[in-house]
């Protein structure tokens, strides 16, 4: 029986074996359709070429998350939105990989899942799926897709899954897939050994294994670089390392953010004036500028012009045009550079003013310079050209400091590049160090005059110009990245006799991290989908770099997956596992020095009524001088959550915030008074009443979660249970005796104040801190007005509160009022 079985299976395989031949493998023909359709849509491209140019495209970033609704959406896009030529390719794909094992296809549908290529939706399951039978069929030697299946084990798919099955979370298997994509050479994959090794984290905290990982990333950053973009001209590029909460007034609103903006790219903004006319790329165009820096432009026939005549309208066209060179060559976070476009108008700029420099007004010679300045810095890198123009650069620069010492300008950007002509072309150091000399206090330094002199004096030491490390240090701390490899190299080899496993490792990581052309590439990607609207395939690439130990990403990966909910709104439904993930990045965000992203988890933690975790972010938090945390270790204390009920710590917390910031003056003053009544109130009525915090309920599962109300709803939901239970009290009565009835009808009716008080957004203590100020303002109308009609005598804080101060009238309003005359009043009243 069992012969005769396997003989029919081997008949059946032999058939399908038969079968499978008599069908080619499909995967050319998917890859000749693949190629017919773009493979993905650049917004940011498409907004340097077009016209009409945004000062900022905007992005929404969605604040409630739900499995079943990513799930409908994926479903209702599959079939609403894929095309038949989709469809057919994707039909093909499937049987590639199902039937014929081709890793190619099989690889492809993972990357079109993960990164909505080809406009097909973004599904983690599908592509952690695929990327699993990739490596399979390939032994686990990719290490792309090695890396990818290490991140979606890192995180557990939480970043950009919209499944209901989830993958499932694993460190230990993550940390296995990091180190083989690492030892197939992936720099991501050491990026992230070499950042877990320093921050300690899934991993024993290892100065010097994260030193051998940096140090061998960074040695091999260095070697993509040739001499002439490392000494002379390091290249530009378009940094996207920003937070996206920053777009959006920070981690914690306007006016308490503790860090600084990361939005360094912001559109360089004009007033509004009229249009002015130019060639650009052979064609006539007209600039209107709007508002917020907008222009477009439109085909017209002419030169550069304006239609007002007076001196305002000259200087407003000069501003116009540099800023619009500037942001053309610069590049902005919606836009893309584009530097022929930028050569262009200030070739046309040098052309059109030129004959008329010694009739231009103060600030338009001032703008004028700076044009000539950009474009000499345009013809010695070579930008919007071909190849650098070294003569031509150094006529327009020297020209340029010519013009600008009648207006006693420092153009540090000319004083460089004059230099590293000089330095490196001509070979007259004696000079280049002139220029450098003239470009070290300008704001244009980044660091390259430093890191120029720095070399000038290790070849050159009879010159004694200064101590190289010394330059280096300087150089570095500006954040010329050449300059920090070198100084991490000199640091590394003891030139200063103070070597440091985690400083050299630290210095080694900053350089690292500094390359993102190369190892951070998906920072641009990602704030492209968040433009195309795409927030879960945004996610998926700020989680990547996250891991990698970006901050900026970090910050970002949590906003996607968790905000902190304005005033007035219910907290964001989300999952558990994708709001733990939030609080991990904001965390290790905290570790690297982002002292808001400490206080949010705390935030998050006090939403999740998890108050120790809660205190001791905040704590650390304030340690770096963090005012949010400050005040919330103020509240904390005067409510007794996480920590034992302390109005003396809590009044010190909220004295510390009016230390810090005056601006919050009035803020710390009210709450220090209320401290003090809730203080005479305990004693008065020996701790028997009760305060409470506004609570919120921790968020779980979307099923368990109430469903979102309006507060008015809410509180007419409130003031219906407040008539029932006045109807149940009143029926109680008849059944009860009346000590009974008067309990349960105070019992409900602090219930009752309590639930409005919390829908409301007020606390008792706080009711009763504005009924004693309303009370004080009540109490001083009610005596100017007695004393105006009664003549009495009151000062105010020693102030005579009587309009007419003539003695003998007052009298004589003594004299007729009722009261017996006489009555004086002397009230005082302190500032708070």
């Amino acid at each position: 029986m069992i012969t005769l079985l396997s003989y029919l299976c081997a008949i059946c395989h032999a058939v399908l074996l038969i079968r499978a031949d008599s069908i080619a493998d499909p995967w050319p023909e998917a890859q000749k359709l693949l190629s017919s359709i773009p493979k993905s849509r650049d917004p940011m491209k498409e907004a340097a070429m077009e016209s009409n140019i945004d000062e900022f495209v905007g992005f929404y970033v969605p604040m409630d998350y739900s499995p079943r609704n990513e799930e409908k959406n994926y479903q209702y896009v599959w079939q609403n939105e894929i095309t038949d030529l989709q469809h057919q390719i994707y039909g093909l794909l499937v049987q590639s990989s199902e039937q014929f094992n081709n890793s190619e296809a099989t690889y492809t549908l993972s990357q079109i899942h993960l990164w909505n290529q080809y406009d097909f939706p973004h599904n983690m399951t599908l592509a952690h799926k695929y990327l699993e039978k990739f490596n399979g069929l390939t032994h686990f030697t990719n290490h792309s897709a090695i890396f990818d299946l290490a991140v979606m084990y890192s995180t557990g798919g939480i970043a950009g899954s919209n499944n209901l099955s989830t993958i499932p979370q694993d460190s230990a298997k993550a940390l296995l897939y990091y180190q083989r994509a690492a030892e197939l050479g992936n720099l991501k994959a050491k990026q992230v050994l070499a950042y877990k090794y320093y921050s300690g984290f899934n991993v024993p905290r290892n100065f010097n294994k994260a030193l051998i990982l940096y140090r061998d990333i960074a040695e091999y950053l260095r070697g993509m670089y040739s001499r002439d973009e490392w000494d002379i001209v390091f290249p530009s590029w378009e940094s996207y390392n920003v937070r996206i909460s920053d777009f959006e007034n920070g981690l914690l609103g306007r006016g308490l953010n503790s860090v600084p903006f990361s939005t360094v790219r912001k559109r360089a903004t004009s007033d509004i004036g009229s249009p002015f006319i130019a060639q650009v790329n052979g064609a006539q165009m007209t600039f209107q500028f709007e508002t917020m820096g907008r222009f477009t432009l439109s085909g017209h026939e002419g030169h550069i012009d304006d239609d007002e005549d007076d001196e305002d309208a000259n200087e407003r066209r000069i501003i116009r045009i540099y800023n619009a060179a500037w942001n053309d060559y610069r590049g902005t976070y919606s836009q893309s550079r584009n530097c022929e476009r930028a050569k262009n108008l200030l070739e046309l700029t040098y052309k059109e003013f030129e004959p008329h420099v010694d009739n231009l007004g103060h600030l338009q010679v001032l703008y004028y310079v700076s044009c000539l300045q950009l474009l000499g810095h345009m013809y010695f890198t070579g930008e919007g050209s071909s190849k650098p123009n070294i003569p031509m650069a150094e006529e327009i620069l020297t020209k340029t400091l010519k013009i600008s010492e009648s207006i006693s300008a420092s153009m540090g950007r000319a004083n460089i590049d004059l230099g590293l002509i000089n330095e490196y072309i001509t070979g007259n150091v004696s000079k280049a160090v002139s220029y450098y000399t003239r470009a070290i206090e300008t704001n244009t330094n980044n660091g390259i005059v430093e890191f120029q002199l720095s070399k000038i004096a290790t070849l050159f030491p009879e010159k004694k110009i200064g101590d190289p490390f010394n330059l280096m240090e300087t150089a570095y701390s500006k954040g010329f990245i050449p300059a920090i490899y070198e100084f991490a190299v000199m640091t590394e080899s003891g030139t200063n006799r103070k070597y440091s496993v985690e400083n050299t490792a630290y210095l080694f990581k900053t350089f690292v991290d500094e390359n993102e052309p190369i190892m951070a590439p998906e920072l641009r990607t990602a704030f492209a989908e968040l433009i195309n609207d795409r927030s879960e395939v945004a996610l998926w690439a700020y989680s990547q770099l996250a891991e990698q130990g970006y901050e900026t990403a970090q910050i970002s990966a949590a906003y996607l997956m968790y905000q902190l909910p304005y005033e007035l709104e219910d907290p964001p439904r989300t999952t558990e596992p994708r709001k733990t993930l939030a609080i991990s990045y904001y965390t290790r965000a905290f570790r690297q020095g982002n002292i808001d992203a400490g206080v949010v988890a705390g935030d998050i933690y006090f939403q999740m009524q998890n108050y120790s975790k809660a205190i001791a972010l905040y704590q650390g938090a304030a340690l770096k001088y963090s005012i949010q945390a400050i005040w919330n270790l103020g509240y904390m204390h005067e409510h007794g959550l996480g920590v034992n009920r302390d109005f003396h710590l809590a009044k010190r917390y909220y004295d510390q915030v009016l230390e810090h910031d005056h601006k919050f003056y009035l803020a710390s003053k009210l709450c220090v008074l209320k401290l003090h009544l809730k203080s005479w109130l305990t004693w008065l009525t020996r701790e028997k009443v009760n305060y409470w915090a506004p609570t919120i309920p921790p968020n779980t599962s979307e099923d368990t979660q109430p469903p979102k109300t309006s507060w008015y709803k809410q509180l007419t939901n409130i003031l219906q249970r407040i008539r029932h239970k006045e109807d149940d009290t009143r029926a109680t009565e008849e059944s009860h005796k009346h000590r009974t009835v008067v309990q349960n009808g105070a019992t409900h009716r602090d219930q009752n104040v309590q639930e409005t008080s919390e829908i409301l957004g007020f606390q008792v203590e706080d009711l009763i801190t504005m009924g004693c100020i309303l009370g004080i303002f009540l109490l001083s109308i009610l005596m100017s007005t007695l004393a105006a009609r009664r003549g009495w005598n009151v000062r105010f804080n020693g102030a005579q509160l009587n309009a007419n101060g003539n003695p003998q009238q007052q009298q004589q309003q003594q004299q007729q009022a009722q009261g017996p005359p006489g009555w004086d009043f002397n009230v005082q009243i302190f500032a708070i």
